[in-house]
């Protein structure tokens, strides 16, 4: 059994994509997914000048939602918006861009370059949960909402693929596959966090990639990667959410600022009943153009596995778990990023200094 190459981590990539084929079910699926609606797509000139598809405007019925939450991705969202033109040939989409204060005038180059796609701005730097919160406020309700990263490329048929499965499973979230900007397999399936599961991972790291999953939070075995299956979590990066999940589970909470927010919300997806769904045939490039990360990020996800932890294991379990935490990143504390997650780890005094939003409460203005 295989395991995913450039795993060492413990934790997810900072921050959250290939031609596959798409099975002839899920294909089909795709290619009549409004058939019988009578949605009419709106599609920009230019859009339509190079075989293109165009987005739904706001106020018109869509099957998807497309979320997308910007900071500083100027230079690196045209691939993505270019790839979603793409899927939105054969599905009929509205896409909300929703910008947390860019320095680089992203909001700016997605309005002039792209009048089909609705553009909010945040208010402030408030994070990636809040965004996604905006993003989902801001359009009508659709069947499903595919929340992605401004870096990623999706491959064709992906969403398709995506909501093929959620249909046919009644899934509350599909992940698809991710690669990443070299074409290799991503680490992107996780187990709930436990102090156990942090130990193994922090001896073994990628080794024994097929041990015992409760001595692993990270899902190394590149077989589990081919197959459709049911899992605890799935990276941010891109997921398909349905309208029942969303209702049933609410909005995702912005006290994460960013990083665990996913890992929150698909927990309380599941004590809802629902299930997370990875889909193989479903391809998304993760190209982190513009979600790289610092020493202080890397630190403040270390310290919200912690929060999330307290959070549903309470107190105790969770000065295990931070214990099981701190011998993890002292085993790599010659290293930089690993150093600073080590001191915030042993001093919640230093919390409050680690990123947070900024800005005016959520809610964000519309343009």
């Amino acid at each position: 059994m295989a395991a995913l190459e450039g795993t060492e981590a413990a934790v997810p990539p900072l921050h959250r994509r290939g031609a596959v084929g798409v099975p002839r079910r899920a294909a089909e699926s795709c290619r009549h997914l409004d058939r019988g609606r009578g949605i009419m797509t709106l599609v920009a000139d230019e859009a339509a000048a190079e075989g293109l598809g165009g987005f739904v405007s706001a106020d018109a019925e869509a099957l998807v939602n497309v979320v997308i939450v910007t900071y500083n991705n100027r230079d690196s969202i045209g691939p993505l918006m270019d790839s979603l033109r793409h899927e939105a040939r054969t599905l009929t989409m509205r896409v909300v861009v929703v910008d947390n204060s860019s320095a680089d005038d992203t909001a700016g180059r997605v309005r002039e370059a792209y009048r089909d796609v609705k553009v909010v701005h945040a208010g402030g730097n408030l994070g990636y949960a809040a965004g996604i919160n905006i993003g989902m406020r801001a359009l009508p309700s659709a069947e499903f909402t595919f929340v992605v990263n401004p870096d990623a490329l999706i491959d064709a048929g992906c969403i398709g693929a995506l909501v093929a499965r959620a249909r046919e499973t009644a899934a509350g979230v599909v992940a698809p596959k991710l690669l990443g900007a070299d074409g290799r397999l991503a680490v992107s399936l996780f187990r709930e966090p436990t102090v156990l599961g942090t130990l193994g991972d922090g001896v073994f790291g990628s080794r024994w990639s097929n041990r015992p999953g409760w001595l692993s939070e990270i899902v190394y075995d590149s077989e589990d990667y081919q197959f459709a299956h049911v899992v605890d979590w799935a990276a941010g990066a891109a997921m398909l959410i349905s309208r029942q999940a969303s209702d049933a589970v609410g909005e995702w909470d912005e006290r994460y600022f960013l990083y665990s927010e996913e890992t929150d919300f698909q927990r309380r997806l599941r004590q809802s009943g629902m299930s997370v769904w990875y889909e193989p045939n479903a391809v998304v490039r993760h190209t982190q153009g513009g979600s790289g990360g610092s020493p202080d990020q890397y630190a403040l996800l270390a310290v919200n596995r912690v929060r999330y932890v307290r959070r549903y294991r309470g107190r105790a379990y969770a000065a295990t778990f931070r214990g099981a935490a701190i011998v993890w990143e002292l085993m790599r504390a010659k290293r930089p990023w690993n150093a600073r997650a080590l001191r915030a780890l042993l001093s919640e005094q230093s919390w409050s200094s680690l990123p947070n939003g900024t800005g005016r409460p959520a809610g964000g203005s519309g343009s």
